[in-house]
């Protein structure tokens, strides 16, 4: 019976599959890994969830990371008695860790071997360069506004538009916001915190000699403090070179630690990079090399709330892959460690396009935490003023610039990631707040949200003229996280798995309710264009961006698909330091 069982999650990995071989060629080999499920996985299930649950008697009891390894990680003996049976059975034993065996074989010596019905492996993963579909993981993107735009909402006007919505002129779209607004928009400057005593963890791919520089570069243009040294470490792959790039990685990479600073500038940033080898168009590949970034920072508990901005679509994630994540995720838990991942900039991602809706991994699994997108706008004192779902949609003016090409609202561009996960059942701190609606008793996504807009992001330094900034929920999710690290330092202990108190909070003044329509009936709409010395619109220059349309996603009153739960308000942070 268990080999029945287990081989229907070796099975369900896509890669396996080798095709037919003429009779005189040698057996293909697969590499993978076995990942081993320790001790005692199903108690350490149960005591994941009774050290994050606020009702009950174990809630924050956690665990140090010797605890865990000592009372729920593999022995020795474990991990030998895998190799050997591996060996048994022909394959080729690579290397171990504390979570898995590595091994090469033929198909034929791994069903072999799955015969035998090995007691300690959880999943069998592929390891890269098998040939994985592909798909792209999440990036950072970045966009670039003409000559008009505003450093808060309705500092420039852009006029002499065609008509729209009943009117001919409206507010140019941002130049970017600095960490300074941000930290102002979200409570963290009225709090007086900083994230002190808290460690961030950034999981990323690749890495370069001059990171630290560059973030210490972008602090001092923003106006903010440098790293102090020591504030900020890297951690690398087992023989990597630290040199190892590739353009969207470093654009990703950069804006995920230095918004991290910037909103909690007195919290230790520890960057882990991902290896090397990983391909952000093979998903299998992507996903086990950033499993491995996100060891390398739970295993001794390096720090304390950690964010990750790739993902891939969960039709790309198999059981075991999963089973060897949810692993990880419960390690986490236990040991007081908040994992917060983006949600993804593609709205449901069937908007557009032809693919059924569908939520992304890791943010759908209900062990972590899903950062959603909002659209933030803030007023002259850099005050929170309002938000909307992130979801934008555009159309282009004509050539003359006196009608749009297209009726407003356009085409969707695109917007924050949600929805009903085809993985995942609805988690029990979902229940009572997410609408059945929305749910039909599965996971829904995200569960807060914070400003992701591409038109209202944050801001490079050395803008081009009129500004340029990077945005997604890429944003969004290491700027959570940062809050969270000041959530941490007013709580005076670690938070931990964030979910079931954050949903126990829903309705309260913790969160701003994020809408689609903050002015009633009236569409929120932005315009990106070139100007005139009187602020009007050149001909065929200009965009109009309309709020509040992500594909199906809607933000509604309450919960939402769009932003979960809201976004953090003034309560936010002070709530924590009552606790």
């Amino acid at each position: 019976m268990k080999y029945s069982r287990w081989f229907a999650v070796l099975a369900a990995v896509p890669l396996l599959g080798a095709g037919a071989v003429p009779a005189s060629a040698a057996p293909p080999q697969i590499s993978a890994r076995a990942y081993l499920s320790g001790q005692n996985p199903q108690g350490m299930a149960v005591l994941a969830k009774a050290v994050s649950d606020p009702a009950g008697p174990a809630y924050r009891h956690f665990l140090s990371a010797q605890q865990f390894w000592h009372d729920f990680g593999p022995t020795p003996g474990q991990t030998a008695e895998v190799q050997d049976e591996l060996r048994a059975a022909g394959a080729t034993v690579t290397g171990a860790t504390s979570h898995y065996v590595a091994f090469t074989a033929s198909p034929a010596q791994v069903e072999a071997w799955a015969k035998a019905a090995p007691d300690h492996v959880i999943a069998v993963v592929p390891a890269a360069g098998n040939g994985s579909p592909a798909q792209q993981a999440n990036d950072a993107e970045t966009d670039a506004p003409a000559t008009a735009c505003s450093h808060y909402y309705g500092e420039v006007v852009v006029k002499s538009l065609p008509e729209a919505y009943g009117r001919t002129e409206f507010p140019a779209t941002s130049c970017g916001y600095l960490p300074s607004q941000l930290r102002k928009a979200y409570g963290v400057t009225h709090s007086g915190l900083t994230g002190k005593g808290v460690k961030i963890g950034v999981v990323g791919i690749g890495t370069d000699p001059q990171f630290e520089n560059s973030l210490n570069a972008d602090a001092t243009a923003f106006g903010d403090k440098a790293f102090a040294p020591g504030q900020f470490a890297q951690r690398y792959p087992t023989g990597q070179s630290s040199v190892c790039d590739e353009p969207t990685w470093g654009i990703e990479r950069e804006m995920d630690a230095t918004i991290a600073h910037g909103m909690a500038p007195d919290a230790d940033v520890v960057y882990s990079a991902a290896n090397c080898a990983a391909d952000k168009t093979d998903p299998q590949a992507t996903m086990i090399s950033l499993l491995d970034g996100l060891d390398r920072l739970v295993d001794d508990r390096a720090v304390d709330v950690v964010s990750t901005s790739w993902t891939t679509l969960d039709s790309n994630v198999s059981p075991a892959m999963i089973a060897a994540w949810d692993q990880t995720f419960q390690q986490s838990a236990i040991e007081g460690i908040g994992l917060y991942y983006s949600s993804g900039d593609k709205g449901d991602n069937s908007a557009g396009g032809t693919r059924a809706p569908q939520t992304e991994y890791p943010a759908s699994d209900p062990w972590v935490t899903a950062v959603g997108g909002t659209t933030l706008e803030v007023d002259k004192n850099s005050d929170y003023l309002f938000e909307t779902g992130w979801g934008t949609t555009e159309t282009d003016s004509s050539g003359d610039g006196k009608t749009w090409s297209t009726s407003p609202p356009g085409s969707f561009n695109t917007g924050a990631g949600g929805g009903r996960s085809a993985l995942f059942h609805q988690p029990p701190y979902q229940n009572g707040v997410v609408p059945t609606a929305l749910s039909k008793g599965d996971r829904v996504v995200p569960d807060v949200a914070v400003d992701a807009d591409f038109y209202a992001g944050l801001a490079v330094p050395d803008p081009l003229p009129g500004g340029l900034t990077n945005g997604g929920t890429s944003l969004a999710s290491p700027l959570f996280a940062a809050i969270q690290a000041d959530a941490q330092q007013a709580a005076g202990t670690p938070i931990g798995f964030a979910n079931p108190l954050l949903y126990a909070h829903h309705g309260s003044a913790m969160f701003h309710d994020v809408t689609d329509h903050p002015f009633g009936g009236t569409p929120v709409a932005r315009v990106v264009s070139e100007t005139d010395e009187h602020g009007n619109a050149l001909p065929g220059t200009a965009t109009l961006i309309t709020d509040g349309h992500d594909g199906a996603l809607t933000a509604t009153p309450g919960y939402d698909d769009v932003t979960g739960l809201g976004s953090p308000a003034l309560g936010y942070l002070a709530a924590f330091s009552t606790r």
